[in-house]
């Protein structure tokens, strides 16, 4: 059922503080404008506005091949459907178009992913961010959106839009929910619990190994040396009392669950 203007004045209904009101605000606007667009093309194949990039299983595949020629990218991610190795992924093409000389922060939902996400993302504090994030979108080098794009062919689709409207909002949806946001690593550390014994690096060096993540890409992941990632696995399994990388794995699920 709908609700009516009483049940908007109702004094016990639940609100959100100012700064993430905003943020879903300017979601709204985004999300319509989005919507605007995606409708054109269901109608016309697209305009000069906006197109249709890549479309069904290829999607990631996609993205991760444009970015090669971005050079400046901000970017929400909300909780979906991929998995953790399709999460390192997606971080290590981030690592590598950061070593291209791409400018890019990203915030991710601070709900729905994996426990252990604050602490993975805690290793590249300057780039990561938490928060709420209701809608996911890129915005590339400052005057091109990527958004969910319309359903084609019974599949997602991924749009490439430069319309000055759908600009404007999510310029405006980036700047309410970068405001909104904590840096990784202070996430990780809010909610570290029983595992504040480990430092923000210890703790991200553990989350890429317990991903299957092997000591070279996970050094690579982080910018340091597969020495220092390998002497972090030592004081981990020293903090922790025990003698293999599997024991301590196991310690660190048990210490994961009391949070």
């Amino acid at each position: 059922m709908g609700e009516g203007p009483e049940d908007e004045a109702r004094p016990d209904r639940p609100s959100l503080p100012p700064t993430q009101q905003r943020v879903v605000e300017a979601a709204l606007r985004l999300s319509r404008a989005r919507d605007a667009v995606a409708l054109r093309y269901a109608v016309s194949e697209g305009d000069d506005h906006g197109r249709v990039v890549a479309r069904g299983p290829d999607l990631l595949d996609h993205v991760m091949e444009a970015s090669r020629g971005w050079r400046d990218l901000v970017a929400t991610r909300t909780a979906g459907p991929l998995s953790s190795a399709g999460m390192v992924r997606a971080l290590q093409n981030n690592q590598r178009i950061l070593g291209d000389g791409t400018r890019m922060q990203s915030v991710f939902a601070d709900h729905g992913f994996d426990d252990d996400l604050p602490d993975l993302l805690s290793g590249h504090s300057t780039h990561y961010r938490m928060g709420l994030v209701p809608f996911e979108m890129k915005i590339l080098d400052q005057r091109t959106v990527m958004l969910e794009g319309p359903t084609v062919d019974h599949g997602r689709s991924v749009m490439l839009v430069s319309h000055p409207a759908v600009l404007s909002a999510a310029l405006a949806y980036w700047s309410a929910v970068r405001r909104a946001s904590d840096p990784a690593v202070a996430v990780a550390e809010r909610g570290a619990g029983p595992l504040s014994v480990f430092s923000a690096r210890q703790r991200a060096v553990v989350a890429l190994l317990g991903r299957g993540v092997a000591d070279d890409p996970a050094a690579d992941l982080l910018g340091i040396s597969v020495r220092t990632l390998r002497a972090e696995v030592a004081a981990v399994k020293d903090l922790l009392g025990v003698d293999t990388r599997f024991a301590a794995g196991v310690a660190l699920g048990r210490l994961h669950a009391e949070r």
